[in-house]
Protein backbone atom coordinates (compact mmCIF):
# COMPACT_ATOMS: atom_id res chain seq x y z
CA UNK A 1 0.00 0.00 0.00
CA UNK A 2 0.97 3.65 -0.13
CA UNK A 3 3.65 5.17 2.07
CA UNK A 4 2.84 8.61 3.41
CA UNK A 5 5.12 11.53 2.69
CA UNK A 6 6.69 13.35 5.66
CA UNK A 7 4.17 15.41 7.60
CA UNK A 8 3.82 18.82 6.02
CA UNK A 9 1.59 21.73 6.92
CA UNK A 10 -1.84 21.20 5.37
CA UNK A 11 -2.56 23.94 2.90
CA UNK A 12 -6.00 23.29 1.45
CA UNK A 13 -7.61 26.68 1.86
CA UNK A 14 -8.25 27.09 -1.84
CA UNK A 15 -9.40 23.62 -2.75
CA UNK A 16 -11.19 22.35 0.37
CA UNK A 17 -11.88 24.51 3.41
CA UNK A 18 -11.49 23.37 7.02
CA UNK A 19 -15.27 23.64 7.32
CA UNK A 20 -15.72 21.19 4.46
CA UNK A 21 -13.24 18.80 6.08
CA UNK A 22 -15.19 18.94 9.34
CA UNK A 23 -18.44 18.41 7.44
CA UNK A 24 -16.93 15.42 5.61
CA UNK A 25 -15.79 13.78 8.86
CA UNK A 26 -19.23 14.20 10.40
CA UNK A 27 -21.05 13.23 7.22
CA UNK A 28 -19.12 9.99 6.78
CA UNK A 29 -20.12 8.88 10.28
CA UNK A 30 -23.77 9.72 9.58
CA UNK A 31 -23.62 7.90 6.24
CA UNK A 32 -22.21 4.77 7.91
CA UNK A 33 -24.96 4.93 10.52
CA UNK A 34 -27.57 5.26 7.79
CA UNK A 35 -26.30 2.15 6.02
CA UNK A 36 -26.18 0.29 9.32
CA UNK A 37 -29.84 1.09 9.89
CA UNK A 38 -30.68 -0.56 6.60
CA UNK A 39 -31.54 2.77 5.01
CA UNK A 40 -30.16 4.06 1.75
CA UNK A 41 -29.46 7.63 0.69
CA UNK A 42 -30.68 8.88 -2.66
CA UNK A 43 -28.12 10.11 -5.18
CA UNK A 44 -27.52 13.86 -4.94
CA UNK A 45 -28.37 15.96 -8.00
CA UNK A 46 -25.54 16.40 -10.45
CA UNK A 47 -25.56 20.14 -9.82
CA UNK A 48 -25.12 19.63 -6.04
CA UNK A 49 -21.76 20.55 -4.44
CA UNK A 50 -19.11 17.80 -4.79
CA UNK A 51 -19.01 17.09 -1.05
CA UNK A 52 -22.80 16.58 -0.96
CA UNK A 53 -22.59 14.17 -3.90
CA UNK A 54 -19.74 12.27 -2.20
CA UNK A 55 -21.60 11.88 1.12
CA UNK A 56 -24.82 10.84 -0.62
CA UNK A 57 -22.94 8.06 -2.42
CA UNK A 58 -21.33 6.97 0.86
CA UNK A 59 -24.82 6.61 2.38
CA UNK A 60 -26.10 4.31 -0.38
CA UNK A 61 -26.52 0.66 0.61
CA UNK A 62 -26.19 -0.51 -3.00
CA UNK A 63 -22.43 -0.39 -3.56
CA UNK A 64 -22.72 -0.87 -7.33
CA UNK A 65 -24.97 2.16 -7.56
CA UNK A 66 -22.66 4.10 -5.24
CA UNK A 67 -19.66 3.21 -7.42
CA UNK A 68 -21.45 4.61 -10.48
CA UNK A 69 -22.21 7.88 -8.67
CA UNK A 70 -18.60 8.19 -7.53
CA UNK A 71 -17.26 7.38 -10.98
CA UNK A 72 -19.36 10.20 -12.37
CA UNK A 73 -18.17 12.51 -9.59
CA UNK A 74 -14.58 11.58 -10.47
CA UNK A 75 -15.20 12.57 -14.10
CA UNK A 76 -17.09 15.76 -13.22
CA UNK A 77 -14.63 16.98 -10.57
CA UNK A 78 -11.20 15.58 -11.55
CA UNK A 79 -9.32 18.21 -9.53
CA UNK A 80 -10.98 17.15 -6.24
CA UNK A 81 -10.31 13.94 -4.27
CA UNK A 82 -13.92 13.02 -3.37
CA UNK A 83 -14.59 10.64 -6.23
CA UNK A 84 -11.22 8.92 -5.77
CA UNK A 85 -11.68 8.48 -2.02
CA UNK A 86 -15.15 7.02 -2.45
CA UNK A 87 -14.04 4.61 -5.17
CA UNK A 88 -11.05 3.58 -3.07
CA UNK A 89 -13.37 2.68 -0.17
CA UNK A 90 -15.63 0.56 -2.39
CA UNK A 91 -12.68 -1.20 -4.02
CA UNK A 92 -11.36 -2.01 -0.54
CA UNK A 93 -14.70 -3.48 0.47
CA UNK A 94 -14.59 -5.63 -2.62
CA UNK A 95 -11.03 -6.66 -1.65
CA UNK A 96 -9.66 -5.21 -4.89
CA UNK A 97 -6.58 -3.95 -3.09
CA UNK A 98 -4.61 -2.72 -6.11
CA UNK A 99 -7.53 -0.63 -7.40
CA UNK A 100 -8.09 0.75 -3.90
CA UNK A 101 -4.41 1.60 -3.57
CA UNK A 102 -4.45 3.43 -6.90
CA UNK A 103 -7.59 5.40 -6.05
CA UNK A 104 -6.25 6.57 -2.68
CA UNK A 105 -2.92 7.38 -4.34
CA UNK A 106 -4.67 9.65 -6.83
CA UNK A 107 -6.57 11.37 -4.01
CA UNK A 108 -3.40 12.03 -2.03
CA UNK A 109 -1.63 13.25 -5.14
CA UNK A 110 -4.38 15.81 -5.62
CA UNK A 111 -4.24 16.88 -1.96
CA UNK A 112 -1.21 15.55 -0.07
CA UNK A 113 -1.86 14.75 3.60
CA UNK A 114 -5.61 15.11 3.12
CA UNK A 115 -6.98 13.68 6.41
CA UNK A 116 -10.14 12.10 4.94
CA UNK A 117 -8.05 10.16 2.43
CA UNK A 118 -5.47 9.17 5.08
CA UNK A 119 -8.11 7.64 7.39
CA UNK A 120 -9.79 5.80 4.52
CA UNK A 121 -6.39 4.49 3.44
CA UNK A 122 -5.74 3.33 7.01
CA UNK A 123 -9.12 1.51 7.10
CA UNK A 124 -8.25 -0.24 3.85
CA UNK A 125 -4.76 -1.17 5.09
CA UNK A 126 -6.24 -2.70 8.25
CA UNK A 127 -8.70 -4.75 6.17
CA UNK A 128 -5.84 -5.92 3.95
CA UNK A 129 -3.85 -7.06 7.00
CA UNK A 130 -1.29 -4.23 6.97
CA UNK A 131 -1.65 -3.26 10.63
CA UNK A 132 1.60 -1.31 10.88
CA UNK A 133 0.75 0.92 7.91
CA UNK A 134 -2.78 1.41 9.19
CA UNK A 135 -1.48 2.51 12.60
CA UNK A 136 0.88 5.06 10.99
CA UNK A 137 -1.95 6.45 8.91
CA UNK A 138 -4.25 6.78 11.94
CA UNK A 139 -1.50 8.55 13.87
CA UNK A 140 -0.82 10.86 10.91
CA UNK A 141 -4.49 11.89 10.83
CA UNK A 142 -4.47 12.49 14.59
CA UNK A 143 -1.34 14.61 14.30
CA UNK A 144 -3.41 17.02 12.24
CA UNK A 145 -6.55 16.71 14.40
CA UNK A 146 -6.36 14.93 17.80
CA UNK A 147 -10.19 14.89 17.86
CA UNK A 148 -10.60 12.98 14.59
CA UNK A 149 -13.15 10.37 15.72
CA UNK A 150 -12.61 8.01 12.80
CA UNK A 151 -8.83 8.03 13.32
CA UNK A 152 -9.36 7.31 17.04
CA UNK A 153 -11.69 4.46 16.11
CA UNK A 154 -9.12 3.02 13.73
CA UNK A 155 -6.47 3.02 16.44
CA UNK A 156 -8.86 1.34 18.89
CA UNK A 157 -9.70 -1.32 16.31
CA UNK A 158 -6.02 -1.97 15.69
CA UNK A 159 -5.50 -2.37 19.44
CA UNK A 160 -8.47 -4.76 19.49
CA UNK A 161 -6.92 -6.79 16.68
CA UNK A 162 -3.66 -6.94 18.64
CA UNK A 163 -5.57 -8.15 21.73
CA UNK A 164 -4.02 -5.61 24.06
CA UNK A 165 -5.58 -5.44 27.57
CA UNK A 166 -9.33 -4.88 27.61
CA UNK A 167 -9.10 -1.70 29.67
CA UNK A 168 -6.91 -0.02 27.06
CA UNK A 169 -9.16 -1.11 24.22
CA UNK A 170 -12.18 0.14 26.13
CA UNK A 171 -10.52 3.53 26.66
CA UNK A 172 -9.73 3.81 22.96
CA UNK A 173 -13.29 3.11 21.84
CA UNK A 174 -14.67 5.41 24.55
CA UNK A 175 -12.42 8.22 23.30
CA UNK A 176 -13.68 7.76 19.74
CA UNK A 177 -17.30 7.64 20.89
CA UNK A 178 -16.83 10.76 22.98
CA UNK A 179 -15.84 12.67 19.84
CA UNK A 180 -18.71 11.24 17.77
CA UNK A 181 -21.65 9.68 19.67
CA UNK A 182 -23.03 8.25 16.42
CA UNK A 183 -19.92 6.15 15.77
CA UNK A 184 -21.68 2.83 15.50
CA UNK A 185 -18.56 0.63 15.36
CA UNK A 186 -17.32 2.06 18.68
CA UNK A 187 -20.67 1.38 20.36
CA UNK A 188 -20.69 -2.21 19.11
CA UNK A 189 -17.15 -2.76 20.34
CA UNK A 190 -17.87 -1.27 23.79
CA UNK A 191 -20.90 -3.55 24.18
CA UNK A 192 -18.77 -6.59 23.36
CA UNK A 193 -16.01 -5.50 25.76
CA UNK A 194 -18.49 -4.95 28.60
CA UNK A 195 -19.83 -8.44 28.11
CA UNK A 196 -16.33 -9.90 27.94
CA UNK A 197 -15.63 -8.24 31.28
CA UNK A 198 -18.75 -9.83 32.74
CA UNK A 199 -20.43 -6.44 33.06
CA UNK A 200 -23.95 -7.38 31.96
CA UNK A 201 -25.41 -4.04 33.00
CA UNK A 202 -22.72 -2.18 31.06
CA UNK A 203 -23.26 -4.39 28.03
CA UNK A 204 -26.99 -3.73 28.21
CA UNK A 205 -26.45 0.01 28.46
CA UNK A 206 -24.19 -0.04 25.41
CA UNK A 207 -26.67 -2.19 23.47
CA UNK A 208 -29.54 0.17 24.31
CA UNK A 209 -27.47 3.11 23.09
CA UNK A 210 -26.89 1.23 19.86
CA UNK A 211 -30.61 0.54 19.53
CA UNK A 212 -31.36 4.25 19.53
CA UNK A 213 -29.37 4.51 16.33
CA UNK A 214 -30.44 1.12 14.94
CA UNK A 215 -34.07 0.56 15.98
CA UNK A 216 -34.66 -1.98 13.22
CA UNK A 217 -31.63 -4.15 13.85
CA UNK A 218 -33.22 -7.49 14.76
CA UNK A 219 -29.95 -9.05 15.89
CA UNK A 220 -29.37 -6.14 18.23
CA UNK A 221 -32.83 -6.36 19.78
CA UNK A 222 -32.24 -10.09 20.21
CA UNK A 223 -29.05 -9.29 22.11
CA UNK A 224 -30.90 -6.76 24.24
CA UNK A 225 -33.48 -9.40 25.11
CA UNK A 226 -30.75 -11.79 26.23
CA UNK A 227 -29.02 -9.13 28.32
CA UNK A 228 -32.27 -8.03 29.94
CA UNK A 229 -33.04 -11.61 30.83
CA UNK A 230 -29.59 -11.99 32.38
CA UNK A 231 -30.07 -8.83 34.43
CA UNK A 232 -33.44 -10.04 35.73
CA UNK A 233 -35.73 -7.88 33.60
CA UNK A 234 -38.09 -10.55 32.27
CA UNK A 235 -40.70 -8.03 31.15
CA UNK A 236 -38.11 -6.04 29.21
CA UNK A 237 -36.70 -9.23 27.73
CA UNK A 238 -40.13 -10.29 26.50
CA UNK A 239 -40.73 -6.88 24.91
CA UNK A 240 -37.33 -6.98 23.18
CA UNK A 241 -38.05 -10.48 21.88
CA UNK A 242 -41.45 -9.37 20.59
CA UNK A 243 -39.68 -6.57 18.74
CA UNK A 244 -37.07 -9.00 17.38
CA UNK A 245 -39.78 -11.26 15.99
CA UNK A 246 -41.71 -8.30 14.57
CA UNK A 247 -38.52 -7.30 12.71
CA UNK A 248 -38.51 -10.70 11.00
CA UNK A 249 -36.01 -12.69 13.03
CA UNK A 250 -38.20 -15.72 13.82
CA UNK A 251 -37.16 -19.20 14.90
CA UNK A 252 -38.33 -22.12 17.04
CA UNK A 253 -35.89 -21.12 19.79
CA UNK A 254 -36.99 -17.48 19.86
CA UNK A 255 -40.70 -18.28 20.02
CA UNK A 256 -40.16 -20.89 22.71
CA UNK A 257 -38.04 -18.46 24.72
CA UNK A 258 -40.74 -15.82 24.37
CA UNK A 259 -43.41 -18.28 25.52
CA UNK A 260 -41.28 -19.21 28.54
CA UNK A 261 -40.82 -15.56 29.47
CA UNK A 262 -44.56 -14.91 29.27
CA UNK A 263 -45.20 -18.06 31.30
CA UNK A 264 -42.90 -16.83 34.04
CA UNK A 265 -44.64 -13.45 34.01
CA UNK A 266 -48.07 -15.05 34.19
CA UNK A 267 -49.10 -13.67 30.79
CA UNK A 268 -51.25 -16.59 29.62
CA UNK A 269 -52.69 -14.90 26.55
CA UNK A 270 -49.25 -13.83 25.30
CA UNK A 271 -47.81 -17.26 26.06
CA UNK A 272 -50.57 -18.89 24.04
CA UNK A 273 -49.99 -16.47 21.16
CA UNK A 274 -46.31 -17.42 20.99
CA UNK A 275 -47.12 -21.13 21.23
CA UNK A 276 -49.78 -20.87 18.52
CA UNK A 277 -47.30 -19.24 16.17
CA UNK A 278 -44.77 -21.94 16.96
CA UNK A 279 -47.42 -24.61 16.37
CA UNK A 280 -48.10 -23.19 12.91
CA UNK A 281 -44.39 -23.60 12.19
CA UNK A 282 -44.23 -27.12 13.63
CA UNK A 283 -47.75 -28.61 13.63
CA UNK A 284 -46.56 -32.12 14.59
CA UNK A 285 -44.57 -31.14 17.68
CA UNK A 286 -46.31 -33.24 20.38
CA UNK A 287 -44.62 -31.65 23.43
CA UNK A 288 -45.72 -28.26 22.11
CA UNK A 289 -49.29 -29.49 21.60
CA UNK A 290 -49.35 -30.92 25.12
CA UNK A 291 -48.18 -27.60 26.49
CA UNK A 292 -50.92 -25.78 24.60
CA UNK A 293 -53.49 -28.22 25.93
CA UNK A 294 -52.31 -27.72 29.50
CA UNK A 295 -52.39 -23.95 29.04
CA UNK A 296 -55.73 -23.55 27.29
CA UNK A 297 -57.79 -26.52 28.49
CA UNK A 298 -59.35 -26.46 25.02
CA UNK A 299 -61.07 -29.48 23.50
CA UNK A 300 -59.89 -28.25 20.11
CA UNK A 301 -56.29 -28.67 21.28
CA UNK A 302 -57.07 -32.17 22.54
CA UNK A 303 -58.60 -33.08 19.20
CA UNK A 304 -55.57 -31.65 17.41
CA UNK A 305 -53.46 -34.12 19.39
CA UNK A 306 -55.77 -36.94 18.34
CA UNK A 307 -55.42 -35.93 14.69
CA UNK A 308 -51.71 -36.62 15.01
CA UNK A 309 -52.18 -39.76 17.15
CA UNK A 310 -55.75 -41.10 17.52
CA UNK A 311 -54.76 -43.17 20.53
CA UNK A 312 -53.01 -40.42 22.48
CA UNK A 313 -53.63 -41.23 26.15
CA UNK A 314 -53.22 -37.66 27.41
CA UNK A 315 -55.77 -36.27 24.96
CA UNK A 316 -58.33 -38.96 25.80
CA UNK A 317 -57.78 -38.44 29.53
CA UNK A 318 -58.32 -34.71 29.09
CA UNK A 319 -61.54 -35.29 27.13
CA UNK A 320 -62.72 -37.66 29.86
CA UNK A 321 -62.54 -34.83 32.40
CA UNK A 322 -64.68 -32.72 30.07
CA UNK A 323 -67.34 -35.48 29.96
CA UNK A 324 -68.17 -35.45 33.67
CA UNK A 325 -71.84 -34.69 32.92
CA UNK A 326 -72.05 -37.79 30.70
CA UNK A 327 -70.65 -40.79 32.62
CA UNK A 328 -70.91 -43.14 29.64
CA UNK A 329 -68.94 -40.82 27.37
CA UNK A 330 -66.49 -40.21 30.20
CA UNK A 331 -65.99 -43.92 30.75
CA UNK A 332 -65.42 -44.46 27.05
CA UNK A 333 -62.73 -41.78 26.95
CA UNK A 334 -61.10 -43.29 30.04
CA UNK A 335 -61.02 -46.70 28.39
CA UNK A 336 -59.37 -45.19 25.31
CA UNK A 337 -56.86 -43.35 27.48
CA UNK A 338 -56.00 -46.47 29.51
CA UNK A 339 -55.30 -48.38 26.29
CA UNK A 340 -53.68 -45.40 24.56
CA UNK A 341 -50.17 -44.39 23.60
CA UNK A 342 -47.78 -41.82 24.99
CA UNK A 343 -47.67 -40.85 28.65
CA UNK A 344 -47.58 -43.84 31.00
CA UNK A 345 -48.78 -41.61 33.85
CA UNK A 346 -51.86 -40.64 31.82
CA UNK A 347 -52.63 -44.30 31.08
CA UNK A 348 -52.33 -45.27 34.74
CA UNK A 349 -54.51 -42.34 35.83
CA UNK A 350 -57.14 -43.24 33.24
CA UNK A 351 -57.21 -46.85 34.37
CA UNK A 352 -57.68 -45.83 37.99
CA UNK A 353 -60.37 -43.26 37.18
CA UNK A 354 -62.22 -45.72 34.96
CA UNK A 355 -62.28 -48.29 37.75
CA UNK A 356 -63.56 -45.69 40.22
CA UNK A 357 -66.30 -44.58 37.82
CA UNK A 358 -67.36 -48.14 36.98
CA UNK A 359 -67.61 -48.95 40.69
CA UNK A 360 -69.61 -45.80 41.36
CA UNK A 361 -72.05 -46.60 38.55
CA UNK A 362 -72.25 -50.27 39.50
CA UNK A 363 -70.98 -51.63 36.17
CA UNK A 364 -70.17 -55.36 36.48
CA UNK A 365 -66.43 -56.01 36.88
CA UNK A 366 -66.50 -58.40 33.90
CA UNK A 367 -68.45 -58.01 30.64
CA UNK A 368 -71.83 -59.79 30.73
CA UNK A 369 -72.22 -62.57 28.19
CA UNK A 370 -74.58 -65.46 27.53
CA UNK A 371 -75.25 -68.05 24.87
CA UNK A 372 -78.84 -66.86 24.27
CA UNK A 373 -80.82 -63.67 24.59
CA UNK A 374 -83.08 -64.77 27.44
CA UNK A 375 -80.16 -65.37 29.76
CA UNK A 376 -78.59 -62.12 28.62
CA UNK A 377 -81.80 -60.19 29.41
CA UNK A 378 -81.95 -61.81 32.82
CA UNK A 379 -78.40 -60.78 33.68
CA UNK A 380 -79.02 -57.22 32.54
CA UNK A 381 -82.19 -57.07 34.60
CA UNK A 382 -80.38 -58.35 37.68
CA UNK A 383 -77.74 -55.60 37.37
CA UNK A 384 -80.34 -52.91 36.90
CA UNK A 385 -82.64 -54.16 39.70
CA UNK A 386 -79.79 -54.24 42.22
CA UNK A 387 -78.80 -50.68 41.35
CA UNK A 388 -82.43 -49.52 41.28
CA UNK A 389 -83.09 -50.75 44.80
CA UNK A 390 -80.08 -48.76 46.05
CA UNK A 391 -81.22 -45.62 44.25
CA UNK A 392 -84.71 -45.90 45.75
CA UNK A 393 -83.17 -45.36 49.16
CA UNK A 394 -82.69 -41.78 48.07
CA UNK A 395 -85.80 -41.51 45.89
CA UNK A 396 -88.55 -43.94 46.94
CA UNK A 397 -90.87 -42.94 44.10
CA UNK A 398 -88.32 -43.43 41.34
CA UNK A 399 -89.76 -45.15 38.25
CA UNK A 400 -89.69 -44.98 34.48
CA UNK A 401 -89.17 -46.71 31.15
CA UNK A 402 -85.90 -47.18 29.37
CA UNK A 403 -85.27 -48.57 25.87
CA UNK A 404 -81.77 -49.04 24.46
CA UNK A 405 -80.73 -50.32 21.05
CA UNK A 406 -77.43 -52.10 20.60
CA UNK A 407 -75.61 -52.32 17.27
CA UNK A 408 -73.62 -55.54 17.39
CA UNK A 409 -70.40 -56.08 15.45
CA UNK A 410 -69.39 -59.31 13.75
CA UNK A 411 -67.32 -60.36 16.76
CA UNK A 412 -70.24 -59.94 19.17
CA UNK A 413 -69.21 -56.58 20.65
CA UNK A 414 -71.33 -53.46 20.87
CA UNK A 415 -70.41 -50.95 18.21
CA UNK A 416 -72.94 -48.46 19.53
CA UNK A 417 -75.58 -48.25 22.28
CA UNK A 418 -78.44 -45.89 21.41
CA UNK A 419 -80.77 -44.48 24.03
CA UNK A 420 -84.00 -44.61 22.02
CA UNK A 421 -86.39 -43.91 24.90
CA UNK A 422 -85.70 -42.53 28.33
CA UNK A 423 -88.40 -41.79 30.87
CA UNK A 424 -86.19 -42.57 33.82
CA UNK A 425 -85.16 -39.40 35.72
CA UNK A 426 -81.93 -40.85 37.05
CA UNK A 427 -78.79 -40.20 35.00
CA UNK A 428 -76.73 -42.65 37.05
CA UNK A 429 -79.06 -45.60 36.37
CA UNK A 430 -79.32 -44.77 32.70
CA UNK A 431 -75.52 -44.50 32.47
CA UNK A 432 -75.14 -47.82 34.26
CA UNK A 433 -77.21 -49.64 31.67
CA UNK A 434 -75.56 -47.87 28.73
CA UNK A 435 -72.12 -48.80 30.05
CA UNK A 436 -73.15 -52.38 30.92
CA UNK A 437 -74.62 -52.97 27.46
CA UNK A 438 -71.61 -51.31 25.83
CA UNK A 439 -69.22 -53.75 27.54
CA UNK A 440 -71.32 -56.91 27.07
CA UNK A 441 -70.65 -59.72 24.59
CA UNK A 442 -73.56 -60.78 22.37
CA UNK A 443 -74.49 -63.85 20.31
CA UNK A 444 -72.68 -63.44 16.98
CA UNK A 445 -75.80 -63.95 14.85
CA UNK A 446 -77.33 -60.67 16.08
CA UNK A 447 -77.06 -57.37 14.29
CA UNK A 448 -79.36 -55.05 16.28
CA UNK A 449 -81.03 -55.65 19.62
CA UNK A 450 -83.55 -53.52 21.51
CA UNK A 451 -83.82 -53.79 25.29
CA UNK A 452 -86.74 -52.41 27.26
CA UNK A 453 -86.57 -51.89 31.01
CA UNK A 454 -89.62 -50.90 33.10
CA UNK A 455 -88.74 -49.69 36.57
CA UNK A 456 -91.33 -49.10 39.30
CA UNK A 457 -91.52 -49.30 43.08
CA UNK A 458 -93.45 -52.14 44.83
CA UNK A 459 -97.25 -51.90 44.88
CA UNK A 460 -97.56 -53.25 48.42
CA UNK A 461 -95.44 -52.93 51.55
CA UNK A 462 -92.75 -55.56 51.85
CA UNK A 463 -92.69 -56.38 48.16
CA UNK A 464 -89.44 -56.09 46.26
CA UNK A 465 -88.94 -53.33 43.80
CA UNK A 466 -87.52 -54.32 40.50
CA UNK A 467 -87.23 -53.97 36.79
CA UNK A 468 -88.77 -56.03 34.11
CA UNK A 469 -86.61 -56.38 31.08
CA UNK A 470 -87.81 -57.38 27.71
CA UNK A 471 -86.51 -58.00 24.27
CA UNK A 472 -89.43 -58.97 22.15
CA UNK A 473 -88.74 -61.54 19.49
CA UNK A 474 -90.45 -62.47 16.31
CA UNK A 475 -93.43 -60.28 15.44
CA UNK A 476 -92.54 -57.62 17.97
CA UNK A 477 -89.36 -56.91 16.01
CA UNK A 478 -87.18 -56.06 18.96
CA UNK A 479 -84.62 -58.61 17.84
CA UNK A 480 -83.29 -58.20 14.33
CA UNK A 481 -81.41 -61.11 12.78
CA UNK A 482 -78.73 -60.90 10.10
Amino acid sequence: MLALAPLLALSLAVAISPEEIAAAKKGLIEAQLQVHRGESARPAPKEAPPLERFLAAMGMSDEQAAWKELKQLQLDEPELPWGEIGMGRIYARWKLWDQADNAFGRALKLLPRFPIAIVELGIADRAAGHADLARKEAQAALAQDPHDARALLLLAQLDDDAQIPLAQRKAGYAAALAEAPGLIEASVALAAIAEAEGDQAGALKAALELARDSPRDAKLTRRIAELKKRTGDAQGASEALEQTIALGLVSHELLLELADLHHGLGHSAEEEQALRRLHRMEPKDRPLMLRLLALTGSEDDARALLVQEPRDATAHLFLAQKRAADPVAQLNELRLAAAGTGDEVARAAAQQQAQTLRTDLGVPPQPITAANLNVLYLKFTTVLTRAYEKRRAQNPGLEGHLILRVHVSADGKADEVELTRNELPDVKLVSLMQATLAEALYPHEQKKLSFRFDLKPPRSPGASAGASAGASAGAAGAKEKR
